[in-house]
């Protein structure tokens, strides 16, 4: 395990080979700890540490997960090309055994004189029947590929059975995340769901369910997450620009250092009582239309 993993671990207060239900609650539980609302707000000093710790816990939560996602990409190809190796095996097999059983077949067929037989060679030869044209000879069986190379399938080696699957035909590549501007998710089921760091731009989230999402450094720019329920959902430092956020549920959001310039917050719930329940630290209200309708003004 190299330096870095370990630092990674040990920055969520984890053991090394954690699982990842592991990571995302050692996450969530250093997150409310380490959230600057829970420290003074007049301690400069406590204020950038929390901040300087949120970072780290999210850098680290995120190195964990890409770790977990590329070692799960290296498993899934690794049992394929064990799967095809043993498949390409047993036909090999069965190939040998189909032929060793012909040949038996086609000895047993030649006719043999009787004892005290007086009947010529010739005779004998006219009379005993000919092999059958169709059968061949054994053929060697096939020579099976190398099954995989560095953890990865060997590049000949999809082609030596034909029972191939979509998987093992892909490139040693992982697979990029994709990009999702412009997606279509209103009204769908996203609770818990991790979007960090990925691009939702104008993406249409509304009425859906982000409850306890993860959604750190998401480019959320001019998304419809209008009547959106984001009850805990953690968007440190994303960009909210120019969002709709009417009448969404922000209720213990953390939107600490969120860009939140121009972005409309009218009807939108931020409170239990009288008690602010979103986080905002340092985040940028530049022009933003807060829940009572009035536009931010930095006093």
């Amino acid at each position: 395990m190299n330096d870095d993993l370990a630092h990674w671990y040990r920055t969520l207060e984890l053991e090394p080979g954690a699982s990842l239900e592991e990571v995302n609650q050692a996450y969530k539980d250093l997150a409310l700890v380490w959230h600057p609302d829970r420290l003074p707000q007049d301690s400069t000093r406590l204020q950038e540490k929390a901040q300087a710790k949120l970072k780290e816990i999210n850098n680290a939560r995120d190195r964990l997960r890409e770790y977990q996602a590329d070692k799960s990409i290296k498993s899934n190809h690794s049992g394929s090309a064990r799967s095809q190796s043993a498949s390409t095996k047993a036909d090999s097999s069965r190939t040998t055994r189909t032929s060793s059983n012909t040949s038996a077949k086609t000895d047993t067929t030649r006719t043999r004189p009787e004892p005290g037989s007086t009947r010529s060679n010739s005779q004998q030869q006219r009379q005993q029947p000919r092999r059958a044209t169709s059968e061949r000879e054994p053929q060697p069986a096939p020579k099976a590929q190398p099954a995989e190379t560095n953890g990865y399938p060997h590049p000949q080696a999809t082609r030596t059975s034909n029972r191939q699957t979509p998987a093992q035909t892909k490139s040693n590549t992982p697979p990029q995340r994709p990009d999702l501007t412009g997606v279509d998710w209103s009204g769908m089921d996203l609770n818990e769901r991790d979007f960090s760091n990925r691009n939702l731009a104008n993406a249409n989230l509304s009425n859906s369910e982000l409850k306890d999402s993860f959604l750190h450094g998401t480019n959320l720019q001019g998304a419809n997450l209008s009547k959106a329920n984001l009850f805990r959902a953690n968007l440190f430092q994303a960009n909210l620009s120019n969002a709709n956020l009417r009448e969404a549920n922000l209720i213990s959001a953390d939107l600490s250092g969120a860009d939140l310039s121009g972005a409309d917050l009218t009807g939108a719930r931020i409170r239990v009582g009288s008690r602010m329940t979103v986080r905002l630290i340092g985040a940028n209200l530049t022009g933003t239309i807060m829940p009572d309708g009035n536009i931010y003004a930095k006093s």
